[in-house]
């Protein structure tokens, strides 16, 4: 949970230094990447018990992660496009969120594969 929470700390800060203002389909879609965040925590979670290693767990996991990121990005981020208002603050709190937590949770994971390994 502490990377989803890094990373949606840093989410709303950077839409706070934008100046964005978050409308209720906003929360909506902040509340879907609470999830997406902690999937990508449980995953390397999972996969640091399953090897025993924090460095490659991360090693294996973090383009993965960043490739699903990318993915979700593109999906959400063609509606920062969007001439519907709703829409588009939907698209623009997504793709930030998206970026914060898939950065949180490799930076988190790499630096407890730091730890483990000092």
């Amino acid at each position: 949970m502490l990377p989803t929470t890094i990373g949606l700390i840093w989410a709303a800060g950077v839409l706070a230094i934008g100046g964005v203002e978050l409308d209720l389909f906003a929360v909506f879609a902040v509340v879907t990447f609470v999830g997406i965040g902690v999937d990508y925590g449980i995953h390397l979670v999972h996969r640091y018990q399953h090897r025993g290693d924090a460095t490659r767990a991360t090693a294996e996991l973090a383009p993965v992660i960043l490739v699903a990121a990318a993915i979700t990005l593109l999906g959400y981020g063609t509606l920062v496009n969007s001439s519907c208002p709703p829409l588009r603050s939907i698209g623009l709190v997504s793709a930030v969120s998206v970026v914060t937590l898939a950065t949180a949770s490799v930076a988190r994971a790499a630096g407890i594969a730091d730890d483990g390994a000092a």
